[in-house]
């Protein structure tokens, strides 16, 4: 670090006279190199054969850092000081060390309370009312000081400091900081050693006249301190005295000062919003909560203590299945039956891919599963096997409006295009067949989640509404109104009030082998998971060589930095989003990576029960985009994935040159 030296330069002249000396500069040397100069001259006047002068050194970091390039730690200060008869030379060695070894050194005070400033206004005998001392050091030794108020000592302090940089001194507890006498009051933190020439700053605090109350305690019910949560929105609880109205609960991560997110509410229970879990917590990190009550003069009335909660790692599959993929053939009965037995597992289920020819096998094992993919992949006959992922749904819920409509221009698109004669296969959760708006587009339903029955579910009906709600005087439009929508209930909603589902390997395999069996034109993919997968994959390139276009969105998370899957996979159209600001969504490097981008925040859209509201997530992006390929698929029957138009962030002018038409505003 930059460091602070006073030079005293002593001479004396045999025999005695009088005569003046100048050093026009000094000059740092190191490993026989100039490294610096300092360009302040010094004089000295010799009088009866004796003078002195001094110097303020300032060392940059910059000397310290060229020693160093050179391999040395030893840096000389030269100093001549010579007139037209004589010259003498002062060379003074600095030796360049780590702070642990430096000299012990005081280099920073700052003093605060624990609102972190150095003032506070507190009400009269306020018990346990701190301050604290931030102090900055070099080296080792011993801290000698003592706590000022109002000019009176308080207390001493006598602390040895070893090598860490910072040391946070508090005010004592016995004798605390004296609150009976309203008014201003200063308080300091005196160094008497080691002897520094810093500034010692002060702190104020103002008692007010007022009689301080004590805080009642509240009590954390839910979640258990140290609990572990399952990624979606947990509520919290807690119970408190009569006094508070209001209270606060403050989030924090762990070794934070400043809470992540905080909410006021009147009741005592709080649910995390969804788009705040999404937004603000990640799975695996540790965080801290506590409430905080106010009673009706909006002073604090109660406080808890701190419980730690964190998150689960969300999971990439199915615990304990084993998905193995075998040829259709006469033995294929016969090799189930052998790794069942050898293996001990349990069979689930199997099923055909008719448009691979393959055959699925769902397996329960009672341990890890690694092990026993890797040494099932080996047995003559398995085509492949694998984990049953885990896939979820792209959306959050959100409030504000943002219309497609007039983004895109329906009206006037709907002029020229409707999609009419384009297959449109939905995957997502359970679309709501008897919506006003979508009963007269759906050609077909079917479910694929075993031990599930069908029910209407709000992302997939968002989906499906975005891409082809009718035009009927009723609710919405969607992108492509005469389009014939197979919706194919692959996932399930976790929860009866947020969107989120979850989908499996097995579910999505057979959703897409049915797309692909009943001559679907577009699959759009409303899910993702950090995990590719190989079954899914194999299907995916064989919808593409028969001309399936497959959509899907890029995902939702603000840190993310790679694609989600299926967007990842190169024959699949990856959909970014654009929020109501105009910018990238989830985050730029994200959306940079898309094919192309559309709106992704608060898109009005059909849910369960003839009923509307607002979606946000890049699912809604990629049902946009699954509709205007549905328009395009619909002028053009030979159009694929690699004649598509470059996307330059503007979504109507990306439709326009795909559709070769003019209707967006200019």
């Amino acid at each position: 670090m930059a460091s602070t030296r006073s030079l005293l330069y002593s001479f004396s002249a045999i025999p005695a006279g009088d005569m003046t000396l100048t050093s026009p500069r000094g000059v740092f040397r190191a490993g026989g190199n100039v490294i610096g100069e300092v360009n302040t001259p010094l004089n000295v006047s010799v009088i009866n054969g004796t003078g002195r002068v001094s110097e303020v050194l300032i060392i940059p970091v910059a000397i310290t850092k060229r020693a160093e390039r050179l391999g040395t730690a030893r840096v000389t200060y030269t100093r001549t000081f010579s007139n037209t008869e004589l010259s003498v030379t002062a060379q003074p060695e600095i030796v360049v060390t780590t702070e642990a070894a430096a000299e012990f050194s005081i280099t920073r005070l700052q003093l605060y309370f624990e609102n972190r400033r150095a003032e506070i206004t507190v009400k009269r005998n306020q018990p346990l009312l701190k301050a604290y001392a931030d102090i900055r050091f070099t080296g080792s030794g011993l801290l000698q000081g003592y706590w000022e108020v109002d000019g009176r000592i308080l207390s001493n302090v006598n602390q040895h400091l070893v090598y860490g940089r910072t040391v946070t001194i508090q005010s004592p507890d016995i004798p605390a900081l004296p609150t009976f006498d309203p008014g201003a009051h200063r308080v300091r933190f005196v160094i008497t050693s080691p002897k520094e020439e810093i500034p010692l700053p002060e702190a104020v605090y103002f008692v007010r006249a007022e009689e301080f109350r004590k805080k009642l305690p509240i009590k954390l019910v839910f979640p258990d301190n140290a609990s572990e949560l399952a990624y979606s929105p947990p509520g919290f609880r807690w119970r408190a005295g009569d006094a508070t109205v209001v209270y606060l609960i403050e989030f924090y991560e762990e070794g934070g000062r400043k809470p992540v997110f905080s909410a006021y509410t009147r009741g005592t229970d709080y649910s995390l919003p969804p788009v705040v879990l999404k937004r603000v917590f990640s799975p695996g990190k540790v965080y801290l909560w506590r409430v905080k009550g106010f009673d009706t003069e909006n002073d604090v009335a109660g406080e808890s203590p701190v419980y730690r909660f964190s998150f689960k790692e969300i999971a990439s599959h199915l615990p304990g299945q084993i998905v193995m993929v075998t040829r259709d053939s006469r033995r294929g009965a016969a090799l189930i039956q052998h790794i069942e037995d050898k293996y001990s597992l349990h069979l689930l289920e199997t099923f055909d891919i008719k448009s691979l020819g393959l055959k699925v096998t769902v397996f329960q094992a009672g341990e890890d599963i690694f092990g026993l993919i890797n040494a099932i992949a080996k047995e003559e006959g398995v085509v492949l096997v694998q984990p049953n992922h885990i896939f979820r749904t792209q959306q959050e819920p959100l409030s504000r409006m943002q219309n497609i409509y007039r983004i895109l221009n329906l009206r006037r698109l709907h002029e020229y295009f409707r999609g009419r004669g384009v297959m449109v296969a939905v995957i997502d959760t359970g679309v709501d067949t008897g919506h006003r708006d979508l009963r007269e587009r759906i050609s077909a339903s079917v479910n694929l989640l075993k031990d599930h029955p069908y029910r209407p579910e709000i992302h997939g009906t968002a989906v499906a509404g975005i891409i082809g709600a009718g035009i009927n005087g009723f609710g919405i439009v969607g992108v492509a109104p005469e389009a014939e929508i197979l919706a194919l209930r692959a996932c399930r909603q976790v929860s009866e009030l947020q969107p989120e589902g979850e989908c499996y390997t097995t579910s999505i395999t057979k959703a897409i082998d049915t797309a692909i069996s009943r001559k679907s034109r577009i699959v759009n993919m409303s899910f993702g998971s950090t995990v590719p997968d190989e079954l899914l994959s194999r299907l995916i390139e064989e919808g593409a060589k028969k001309g399936v276009l497959f959509v899907a969105p890029v995902g939702n998370m603000p840190d993310q930095r790679g694609l989600s899957f299926p967007a990842s996979h190169p024959d699949v159209i990856a959909v970014g989003g654009i929020d109501d600001r105009g910018s990238p969504f989830p985050n730029p490097e994200i959306a940079s990576k898309a094919v192309v981008s559309a709106p992704a925040t608060n898109v009005f859209t059909t849910i369960p029960g003839n009923r509307h509201n607002f979606l946000s997530g890049t699912s809604m992006a990629s049902a946009t985009v699954t509709g205007i390929l549905a328009l395009a698929a619909g002028k053009d029957r030979s159009m694929d994935r690699h004649n598509l138009p470059s996307f330059n962030g503007d979504i109507c002018k990306w439709q326009e040159r795909l559709l070769e038409v003019s209707v967006c505003e200019r």
